[in-house]
């Protein structure tokens, strides 16, 4: 049956749950699974989903992380730009209970960053939903799936409902995603919440560009090119560029 092929032997399981049977089918045929869990996020009551990877072993800066998924690019640019990853409430929240987290602004009130960090999630659209972290062997590493709707919030007969078919989709999803090769991990750009523009920056620093040079090549002023540069340095907790050029090879982020 397509449905077990699909599963790695040694979850040591008969069939998978009737919510994920498509997605485990579309991995046997080798085929495109985010199709496959958008239909199931969308049958469930949201609109959008992210597989979070995340080290808690990280900096002051935030954990290491990367994530797969369906959120808006104009969310994604946002979280890396302001470093969201630092302070997000939503896997924080998640992490501190073994329950699916429903969350909205409301769950949070009082905090000055985590205000602006709802702001800017509901000017993308994205207002509520639910989380919870992954069983995993690995306790400095957290997977986490995060299901989001742009309703206000979600209702706890909702949250209910859903719960039982996001853990199958968590749990069972993110093991045909590790099978197939597709699983976030820290080995991506996205990690240390550098945006496109920061990599591409330390990119040229790496081989050996001046901010003058950054300036020419990338049509923008020398000002722009030492603001990102030095977005690029903090992000990596370094203390200078030529270390963060340091610790973005030794961590995978760039290739010379």
């Amino acid at each position: 049956m397509g449905a077990v092929n699909a599963m790695r032997p040694d979850l040591h399981v008969d069939d998978v749950p009737s919510v994920v049977a498509p997605i485990a089918e579309a991995a046997d045929a080798g085929q495109d699974l985010k199709p496959a869990f958008v239909r199931a996020i969308t049958s469930l009551g949201f609109e959008h989903f992210d597989f979070l990877c995340l080290d808690r072993s990280g900096s002051d800066l935030g954990p290491r992380w990367s994530a797969w998924g369906t959120c808006p690019a104009s969310w994604a640019d946002r979280y890396r730009e302001r470093n969201y990853i630092a302070i997000d409430p939503v896997h924080r929240g998640a992490m501190r209970t073994a329950l699916p987290l429903s969350w909205s602004a409301d769950s949070f009130a009082g905090d000055k960053l985590v205000a602006e960090y709802f702001d800017d999630a509901a000017a993308c659209d994205i207002r509520s939903g639910v989380s919870f972290v992954l069983p995993s062997p690995r306790p400095r590493r957290l997977q986490i799936l995060i299901a989001y709707t742009s309703a206000r919030s979600i209702s706890p007969r909702h949250a209910r409902a859903a719960a039982g078919d996001l853990w199958a989709l968590g749990a069972y999803g993110h093991a045909i995603l590790r099978r197939t090769g597709t699983a976030p991990d820290l080995s991506s750009p996205g990690q240390r919440g550098l945006t496109a523009r920061e990599h591409e920056c330390l990119l040229l620093v790496a081989k050996g560009a001046t901010s003058r040079d950054i300036a020419l090549a990338l049509s923008i002023s020398m000002r722009t090119a030492d603001a990102h540069v030095s977005q690029a340095v903090k992000k990596l907790g370094a203390r200078n560029r030529r270390e963060a050029v340091a610790i973005a090879l030794s961590e995978g982020l760039l290739r010379r």
